[in-house]
This record gives structure tokens, sequence and C-alpha cells, in this order.
């Protein structure tokens, strides 16, 4: 299996997750997590999308792994949608380098550091998505495809921040 493949199985990316969602995967309170979402927009205000690191079950055994969750706000176009995955898919390639760099055997554990890691992985890949996502929008363009008639699959939830 090659890298990308291991870390986009390894760290799925859920699309349009509810806000009862994002509690339950990052077992936050609702109070803790609506206070961060809200600093988090004021800091980010031009993006229509939220992301976070999440802890999913999966496998047979039920066993926690690591998810990026993107909840949308109401005025959420398109291309903000197709931008939030681009997104998701460089903080799933950060931790799964994260995991590489910790020697790490599995996912979701990093020896007491699993906080500062996520950050981490949260910070470079927003600092990837500055430089990729207008060369993306550009190469896309010039290819004929049009980010706002593209639609990506999600939950079909929205956050409402105030």
């Amino acid at each position: 299996m090659n890298r990308q493949s291991a870390s986009s199985s390894t760290y799925p990316i859920l699309m349009g997750v509810s806000f009862n969602k994002m509690v339950q995967l990052t077992h936050r309170s609702p109070s803790s997590l609506q206070s961060e979402l809200v600093q988090r927009h004021g800091i980010i205000h031009e993006d229509n999308y939220i992301l976070v690191v999440g802890q999913a079950a999966g496998g047979k055994l039920s066993k926690a792994k690591q998810c990026v969750l993107v909840a949308f706000l109401p005025d959420s176009s398109n291309s903000e949608k197709a931008k939030a995955y681009l997104h998701g898919c460089l903080v799933r390639r950060a931790l799964a380098a994260s995991l590489l760099a910790n020697n790490c055997k599995e996912e979701g554990h990093y020896n007491g550091r699993e906080t500062e890691l996520v950050k981490k992985a949260e910070e470079t890949a927003q600092g990837e998505l500055v430089i990729l996502w207008p060369i993306f929008e550009k190469i896309v363009t010039d290819a004929g495809w049009k980010l706002d008639k593209t639609e990506c699959s999600t939950e079909g939830y929205e956050i409402h921040v105030e």
C-alpha cells in the first residue's frame, strides 16, 4: 500500500458533519467546542467551513482512529467545499507524516503528544493551503473545470456561528 492510500484510509474526511457529530467525535463538551468554533470563525472569517481533527470508531474491533471533520457554514459555496476537501487532504497528509516522524506504530498513538502533533498538523496544512489553493484554482480553471459547479458529497449539515 502506498503512502497516500494509507493516509486516506487511516484518516477519513467527513464533510458536512453536524455540530452534534463534531461534539461526539472530538470528545469535547458542547460549550467548549462552540467557543472554539466561534473563535476560529472569527479568526478565519474568509472561509465558510470549519475543520477539526476527531476520533472515529473504525474497523471490526471499533479501534479509535482519527478523522478529519469538516462543518460548513450556511453561505458555503461549492468552490469553498472543494477548498475544504483539499484542506482536509492536507491535514490528513500532515497527520500521516507526524505518525512516521514520531515512530508511532499506529495512528492515534503519539506517545502522549497527540494534542501537540494534531495542532502542528493543522497549522502545517493551513500554511500549505494558502500556497496550494490559488495554484489549484488556476490549474482546474485552465483545464475547464468550474469549481462553482462542483459538488462534493457531504452529510448535508450546516453550522450556524453567532
